[in-house]
């Protein structure tokens, strides 16, 4: 287990309070719930300005994506590549399989695409939710291969619909 150190902050009474409600809806600790938001700061939010990153509607997104054609995800794909590719870079200092799937765990939690992340085995398994229509798994679908073939390995056994896109990584045979 890591070790933990106490910090103590002063916070105003409206933002205590805000942070008491959010634990119980959460049905966890206020200390749990701070932890959680300073790990995801230090993970992400720090970085997140600096490497272009901004926030959009979901429904944008839907938008966009329902009227892209298979050209234009593919650029997309590309910006997308490139962006998480330095971004690992940026906050890791090297490209690696952990750092890439840690970098990819943080960027679909901070842009609060449902995911589950399973270990079975040493296969890495992705179960991705996303409710965003069929292009948008292809486009996540390139996007993911596009960065994990960096690190020499892609997804296989992929299905995608409409909903959702699920995928396991294996290492690229020589």
């Amino acid at each position: 287990m890591e070790k933990t150190g106490i910090v103590s902050i002063r916070i105003y009474e409206n933002e205590k309070n805000h942070l008491n409600t959010e634990s119980q809806k959460k049905n966890m600790t206020v200390n749990s719930l701070g932890r959680q938001i300073i790990s995801k700061h230090i993970a992400w939010h720090r970085y997140a300005k600096d490497m272009g990153y901004t926030c959009v509607t979901k429904s944008l997104l839907e938008l966009l994506f329902k009227n892209a054609d298979k050209n234009t995800i593919n650029d997309i794909s590309t910006n997308t590549h490139t962006t998480l590719k330095n971004t690992i870079l940026f906050i890791h200092g090297e490209i690696n399989i952990q750092n890439t799937l840690s970098v990819l765990d943080t960027w679909l939690d901070a842009c609060n695409i449902s995911f589950r992340h399973f270990t079975d085995f040493h296969i890495e398994k992705y179960v991705i939710s996303h409710n965003m229509g069929k292009r948008f798994s292809e486009y996540l679908e390139v996007s993911i291969n596009s960065v994990l073939e960096e690190v020499e390995h892609v997804i296989s056994n992929q299905t995608l619909d409409e909903l959702h896109i699920t995928f396991e990584i294996e290492k690229v045979q020589k």
